[in-house]
């Protein structure tokens, strides 16, 4: 049987790194965020790019670096900004999902046809920093209150970075699908992912905290929690996260932590028993060190009851 290779849509297929050293928007040279899916639909991933001026949002094609598009997602709005891109509507283009820190108001415009289709504030009256994340990839379920479905395409999770509130909403409707504080009493940064862990169709929810790397995961279709553990025992200080994706290097399998000095770790998503462990200081993806000495047997933490999200 012979099969065919399998699209990468993530990764654009030219090195876009020229186009990004010239300014990008006119008027402005300072940071600006940006994230990379297959909007123009022809199995490249384009690169999208978002900058705290009006929310101008430009979109360069993965095969050629040449401008496709170029709007303003918040025409009066000059703080910060975050973008993510993903086929939330299931047309088989990414679209490109922007957020802005006043009222974390969230916008989806189609990758298809450039036209907004969904425009909701997360948290009204928060003015504050906020996190982005949606999944990447299949079409998967996600469930509102009282079991009613809320979309069957990749759902948004939204966190206020002040307070670590966060926050799901269906892709296709943006109608709420969950809100929660995943650390009790921690008022603070955390990094949020998300991922089918258990490959039932629907997409779970993972926050880690600084406080030893504190990871928690909620059940996608229950909203209960599944897992809590600390990754970085003894560690406080700010950690990446990622479910079944391989953006922190490695394997996509299971939970992929990260700390500053490339302290990589990866626990399995059935047991949450950790089976790698070592350093990528250069974010290769290969191991600079395997394993890490004296790392020792993650610590988990025993669940006197489980929390309904």
């Amino acid at each position: 049987m012979n099969c065919e290779p399998l699209e990468d849509r993530l990764t654009p297929a030219i090195d876009l790194s020229q186009s990004l050293r010239a300014p990008l928007f006119d008027g402005y040279s300072g940071a600006f965020a940006a994230a990379a899916g297959d909007v123009s639909g022809d199995g490249t991933a384009d690169l999208v790019a978002i900058a705290p001026v009006n929310g101008h949002v430009k979109v360069l094609d993965g095969r050629t670096g040449v401008q496709r598009s170029s709007f303003f997602a918040y025409s009066e709005f000059t703080g910060s900004v975050r973008v993510a891109v993903a086929d939330v509507n299931g047309d088989g283009y990414a679209d490109i999902i922007t957020v802005a820190g006043r009222d974390a108001h969230v916008k989806v415009f189609n990758g298809r046809t450039g036209t907004l289709d969904q425009s909701f504030l997360a948290y009204p009256g928060y003015n504050g920093a906020v996190v982005l994340d949606v999944q990447r990839g299949i079409p998967l379920q996600q469930y509102g209150p009282g079991g009613a479905t809320i979309s069957t395409f990749a759902p948004l999770v939204v966190q206020a970075v002040d307070n670590g509130h966060v926050k799901v909403f269906g892709g296709q409707t943006g109608a709420e699908a969950g809100s929660f504080m995943p650390y009790a009493g921690y008022n603070g940064p955390i990094q949020v992912a998300t991922g089918d862990l258990n490959y039932d169709g629907m997409v779970d929810v993972v926050t880690v905290a600084p406080t030893g790397g504190h990871v928690r995961v909620f059940d996608g279709a229950t909203r209960i929690e599944r897992a809590s553990f600390q990754a970085y025992p003894g560690y406080n200080g700010l950690v990446e996260i990622a479910a079944n994706d391989s953006s922190l290097g490695g394997s996509s399998y299971g939970i992929t932590t990260r700390a500053p000095d490339g302290h990589v770790k990866r626990f399995d998503p059935f047991t949450w028993t950790e089976i790698a462990s070592y350093m990528d200081v250069n974010r290769d993806g290969v191991p600079d060190v395997e394993p890490v000495p004296g790392s020792g047997p993650t610590q988990l933490i025993t669940l006197p009851n489980q929390a309904s999200v």
